[in-house]
């Protein structure tokens, strides 16, 4: 498999395609910046979403609220199509070979890789 292939592969279904790159790839530092910065957002945004649920549960408790309800629609449908967004153009810029650096999780990333800048 192509170096671009492996790092499309390490988004696409993150984080577990991420850490399965990380145990099997040791030597490319590009590819190994691409699992790491895929296996950090696709925890990050596992969490977000949880923590985001669980909210929810909290402020609605066991009464429908038809205000609440429509605020967290809308909330959720941003961070899903935000997810979406983030995900497809990490899948894009690997598939091009133009690794694209998100803020802090990409310096995380670059220094888990073994990169010096």
């Amino acid at each position: 498999m192509s170096p671009r292939m492996k790092g499309v592969m390490a988004y696409l279904l993150m984080p577990i395609s991420s850490l399965v790159l990380l145990l099997t790839e040791k030597e490319d530092r590009r590819i190994r910046f691409h699992a790491f910065q895929g296996l950090i957002v696709g925890v990050a945004l596992i969490l977000v979403n949880r923590v985001f649920l669980l909210l929810i549960g909290i402020i609605s408790g066991s009464t429908y609220n038809p205000g609440t309800s429509f605020v967290t629609a809308l909330i959720s449908i941003a961070l899903g199509v935000a997810s979406i967004v983030i995900w497809a153009a990490l899948v894009l810029r690997a598939y091009q070979g133009t690794p694209w650096r998100l803020p802090v999780v990409g310096d995380i990333a670059d220094q888990q890789a073994g990169g010096g800048g």
